[in-house]
């Protein structure tokens, strides 16, 4: 697998979301498209990645196991870049669903 393609497409993918957020007028449907087409696609290829990765069915190179056990182990999980893109990938989500969040309470108040 061509993990700098999927890396670059889950930023390309965030970014769009985020540009969407911050510089279009927040409708209701521009809202549900973010969450739905911005943060719930990135947690659709994180949690594919993972369970791939996990499973066997998708090889990585370097590292090891995965053991979220002890430091190393963690450390190890980001030896590859497997394990970076998928890391990455969960924290694009859950940024960017934070930022849907405030940016949903801000226009509430």
């Amino acid at each position: 697998m061509d993990w700098a393609l999927v890396f670059n497409a889950v930023n390309l993918l965030a970014l769009i979301a985020w540009t969407a957020l911050i510089l279009l007028p927040r409708w209701p449907a521009l809202l549900s498209g973010v969450l739905y087409l911005g943060v719930g696609l990135l947690c659709l290829i994180y949690a594919g990645g993972l369970i791939g990765v996990l499973s066997g069915l998708i090889p990585t190179t370097g590292g090891g196991g995965a053991d979220f056990t002890t430091i190393a182990g963690v450390r190890s999980i980001f030896a590859s870049d497997a394990g970076v893109t998928i890391g990455w990938t969960h924290y694009l989500a859950f940024d960017l669903f934070v930022g849907l969040w405030i940016a949903r309470d801000a226009d509430a108040k």
